[in-house]
Formats: C-alpha cells, sequence, structure tokens
C-alpha cells in the first residue's frame, strides 16, 4: 500500500493515468489487508506487520518502499511483487483445511494476478513509448 501510494505520488506529474491507476490498486491492497487482519483474528491470531527477508523475519518499517529513478523499474517490481503475491495465496489455500478461508485466499490472489496484467500492460506502453 504505502509503495503503491509513493508511486502514485511520484508518478502523478508524467503519467497520472499510471498513478491513477497505482492509486486505486492500493485502495483495493488495503481492503485486502483489511479481510486478512479479519480473518487473523478470527482464527484468534495476531496480526502483525512483519516481512520476510533472506536474514529472517523482520517488522515491516518506510525503509522497505523501493524508490526507484524509472518508472519501468517500478512497473516490473509491481509485477513481480503482485504475482509472488498471488503465488503465496494460492499454497496457502491449498494448504488451509478450511474451505471458507480457501476461498477468500484464492480470491485475493484472483485480484493479485489482475493487478500483476495491469501493471504488465503499463510496462509494455512504457517501454514502446520509449
Amino acid at each position: 500500500i504505502t509503495s503503491y501510494l509513493y508511486q502514485s505520488w511520484i508518478l502523478q506529474k508524467n503519467y497520472p493515468e499510471v498513478a491513477s491507476t497505482i492509486r486505486r490498486i492500493a485502495q483495493v491492497e488495503m481492503h485486502h489487508i483489511n479481510i486478512l487482519g479479519d480473518l487473523i483474528i478470527r482464527l484468534s491470531g495476531n496480526p502483525k506487520y512483519i516481512s520476510y527477508q533472506p536474514r529472517g523475519t523482520v517488522f515491516w518499517n518506510g525503509r522497505m518502499v523501493p524508490q526507484f529513478d524509472q518508472i519501468g523499474k517500478y512497473l516490473e517490481w509491481d509485477v513481480r511483487g503482485e504475482k509472488m503475491a498471488a503465488r503465496q495465496y494460492q499454497q496457502q489455500a491449498k494448504e488451509i483445511c478450511n474451505g471458507n478461508v480457501s476461498a477468500i485466499l484464492t480470491r485475493l490472489a484472483e485480484d493479485e494476478l489482475l493487478h500483476a496484467e495491469i501493471f504488465r500492460s503499463f510496462l509494455i506502453q512504457v517501454k514502446e513509448e520509449k
């Protein structure tokens, strides 16, 4: 969410359509995180903002928001991130024995794949403009 908001701010001047779309995707992601937090609470867990890093799990912080110098780098990062999120949701949906939770995770994965496709289409447009 924070990465997408940052991108929308810095891309607004030169790429207003991309910035607007990224802002809408951030809103969808906010809805996703609310769904996940709710699920975690309902399953007696404690939702935490953590990130899985090569050296272990760390709490999320603002330094994790990527800052590139080209729109293409942002869009490539976004495509990879959305595809990775979709794979994680799909894997979790297979592993969870609760059919309702699996259905929700599967639906979130579908959204992530759609986001990846949107970012990919913008990436193609940007490359064609050069």
